[in-house]
């Protein structure tokens, strides 16, 4: 696969992700001790071998939004395994800045 996502928070935005031989972008949430909400942003995902974003786990609450997905063999956003997934944007402002991730104190 592309990229893999695991029990995190990261911003993945503005990469170009084609003819992966399995999932574009795979996001895992299955830690009970962590929320795995990850921004997935203005991603291109094309021509992959599977779906183009799979999403699963129960801890699992990525923000997709603005991505163009297109001619994977599969499902463009796959969500499984109960999983929750924010999906929209459709206009260039509602994608246009980057939110700023809440801060965790680990005192």
């Amino acid at each position: 696969m592309a990229i893999e996502i695991q029990n995190n928070k990261s911003k993945l935005f503005d990469n170009q992700i084609s003819k992966s031989h399995e999932y574009g972008i795979q996001v895992v949430g299955d830690d009970n001790r962590t929320r795995s909400m990850p921004l997935i942003w203005r991603n291109k995902i094309e021509q992959c071998a599977f779906d183009g974003i799979i999403v699963y786990g129960p801890h699992c609450e990525p923000d997709i939004r603005g991505n163009v997905i297109a001619n994977n063999r599969k499902s463009g956003i796959k969500i499984m395994k109960n999983a929750i997934a924010h999906i929209g944007g459709n206009s260039l402002e509602d994608i246009d800045y980057l939110p700023d991730m809440p801060q965790i104190d680990l005192q």
